[in-house]
């Protein structure tokens, strides 16, 4: 979208998208059986796949059919093309090694099938009967299992109730048997002490900070020879991009609304309907704290007056002060006590007990906003640009059919430029062109996309203006004349110097500093850093700073170089973590949790590679070469 003040509206920007989904419409279609089908049944019920071929391979007894391989192929497909928001074939899977891993899935699942058997793991008809009445997809109407439903569903997707509970006993025995596998792991305590000492370690250090205005001799304006060497011993910073020179028409709202004048009886119409934007009256920034009955909130000021903070009133009550924000309110809005009592508070006090719409409370008033009143008069300039916006976006959704129609027809974009209100230009789009027409996205995408064999056609734009293109030609990358960018060469050549001439200086501090036996205060103004961990944020810190800082050795000094600064550190404090912050508790706790969960999963892993290795695997691969057929 362009960057333009007057597209940018958020009046604005709302009446266009509403205008859009107004010409557009919309359509929601339920499929509420065939969602409750999924949910349900995961997938179940693509039957008679792969013709006279029965099985794909095999773990030990246990055989993987041609069924389960298209059922488990069809799932993934179906899951990536949710996923990416494209339709993926079965080549385009295929080259993804995802039909690999849908074999490898089904191995899996078979060798833990074979276990079980081998074992004797199974679960009762009780558990069984529990798992597959509790299925939202065999509930009736009154949210409770339905033997017809149970039934309907079963027959729609091509399965028996046998078969289909045998599967459902296979799974429960296959989870009894992982979590066999995966139960009592915990995470080494030596692992856990050490990536929280590293998270949490802390550093605290002095900072001298150097700038072109801390130069003995400030810079010099370069001489035009300087500017030449400069140019070229940098020629890459003064090569152009390779674009795409492009032709385009144009129209657009704010070129159209310049045209139009709104007649008076419609601006003042506006101004009548949309009264209570320019009419406001006194408000407040409001906090709310309830209480169940007035004995206990009568007890809660009474603490406030003897001192207790109104945050540690609210944390008593288990919220948060995001809770009881309501935001700027007017009095109308308030009950009539609350209302009065608010109202004729100052900035800062906490009133009540009031009784409230949801019970005895005590009010914070934050802030007191003022009430505002824009007139007619005043605010009648915005309000011709909005309504002469909003009819230049009607007028030129009007004209899209029939200039589609002109290019159709074979008119060229010169030709709409005489014969519309389109308007012609050109532009060497690159990817960092984003002024003027390039700022629009829908722009952007097109010329990305553009080709010489492309036909120019309307493209509607997120302000309701609407442009056409053609690509021209395709501009190499080319060093640029000096004397076009010799404004910028000027830049680069003082930035240049400057970073130079500040490094030097920042070199000669630190060396007086330890020569003076590390005193760093005496080159100058030393900020304090507190201890802070490595991922803190320091305002303006020069790149890599905190990673530098985590490397150096207590009482050393250090330049870190920054955009037109150079600070120079010394590191003062060396600190162990914090073990009474929650914060890194937290950290803690998830560690051990990533760390058990991550050790649980190669402990499975390898127990069902011993399990495959132990019971032998056999891949028919002529089965899946014709399943694999079936499914292009």
């Amino acid at each position: 979208m362009a960057r333009r003040s007057t597209g940018d509206k958020p009046k604005r920007k709302e009446r266009a998208e509403g205008e859009k989904r107004s010409r557009k419409g919309a359509m929601v279609i339920s499929w509420i059986l065939l969602g409750l089908i999924v949910i349900g049944l995961g997938g179940f019920g693509i039957t008679n796949f792969g013709g006279g071929v029965s099985n794909i391979a095999s773990v030990g007894d246990t055989k993987i059919t041609v069924d389960d391989y298209g059922r488990a192929m069809k799932q993934e497909l179906q899951a990536v093309s949710a996923q990416t928001g494209k339709n993926v074939t079965f080549q385009q899977a295929q080259q993804m090694g995802l039909d690999q891993q849908v074999l490898q899935k089904l191995v899996l699942t078979a060798a833990l099938d074979d276990e079980d058997q081998r074992q004797g793991i199974s679960v009762g008809d009780k558990k069984l009967r529990a798992d597959i009445t509790g299925m939202k997809a065999f509930q009736g109407a009154d949210g409770k299992f339905s033997r017809d439903a149970y039934r309907f569903v079963l027959q729609q997707n091509g399965l028996t109730e046998g078969a289909f509970e045998a599967k459902i006993r296979q799974e429960m025995a296959r989870g009894i048997l992982q979590d066999a596998v995966v139960n009592g792991f915990g995470t080494p305590k030596s692992y856990v002490d050490t990536i929280v000492h590293y998270v949490g370690a802390r550093r605290g250090f002095e900072i001298l900070k150097l700038s072109s205005d801390d130069l003995k001799t400030p810079v010099p304006t370069p001489t035009d020879a300087q500017l030449q060497a400069y140019y070229k011993a940098h020629p890459k910073q003064y090569t152009s991009l390779p674009a795409k020179r492009i032709t385009y028409a144009q129209l657009l709202p704010d070129e159209v609304a310049k045209t139009l004048k709104v007649d008076e009886a419609e601006l003042k119409k506006y101004y009548d309907q949309h009264k209570s934007d320019y009419v406001k009256p006194q408000r407040r920034l409001v906090e709310r704290l309830v209480y169940p009955d007035e004995a206990k909130a009568k007890a809660a000021k009474a603490k406030l007056d003897a001192g207790t903070s109104f945050e540690a009133l609210v944390k008593a009550r288990g919220l948060e002060l995001s809770d009881i924000d309501m935001g700027d309110v007017t009095q109308d809005q308030l009950s009539s006590a609350a209302g009065k009592a608010v109202f004729a508070a100052q900035k800062g006090a906490v009133v009540g007990p009031v009784q409230s719409s949801l019970g005895p409370a005590l009010f914070r008033v934050n802030n007191v906003l003022p009430a505002q009143t824009t007139s007619f008069a005043e605010a009648k300039p915005d309000i011709q640009d909005e309504l002469a916006q909003s009819q230049a976006r009607h007028k030129i959704s009007a004209q899209i059919e029939h200039l589609n129609d002109l290019l159709a027809g074979g008119a060229t974009l010169e030709d709409l430029a005489k014969e519309t209100d389109m308007t012609l230009g050109t532009v060497d789009f690159n990817a960092k062109t984003d002024d003027g027409i390039a700022g629009y996205e829908g722009f952007r995408k097109a010329a990305q996309k553009v080709t010489k064999d492309d036909y120019p056609a309307i493209i509607e734009l997120d302000d309701g203006g609407i442009v056409a293109l053609r690509l021209d030609d395709n501009v190499k990358p080319a060093l640029e004349p000096f004397d076009k960018v010799k404004d910028q060469v000027t830049e680069d050549w003082t930035q240049a110097q400057t970073d130079k001439e500040l490094k030097a200086e920042a070199e000669a501090a630190k060396k007086a500093a330890e020569a003076a036996g590390g005193d760093l205060a005496k080159q100058g103004t030393v900020d304090v850093q507190e201890p802070i961990i490595r991922s803190g944020y320091i305002d303006n810190a020069p790149p890599g700073l905190l990673d530098g800082v985590f490397d150096m050795k207590q009482g050393e000094i250090k330049l870190f170089p920054g955009k037109e600064t150079v600070w120079v550190v010394k590191l003062t404090q060396v600190l162990q973590p914090d073990t009474k912050d929650p914060d890194l508790k937290k950290v803690e706790d998830r560690i051990k949790d990533d760390g058990q969960q991550g050790i649980a999963n190669d402990a499975f892993l390898y127990f069902a590679k011993a399990i495959q290795s132990r019971q032998g695997i056999q891949i028919n691969q002529s089965a899946i070469n014709a399943a694999n057929a079936q499914l292009r």
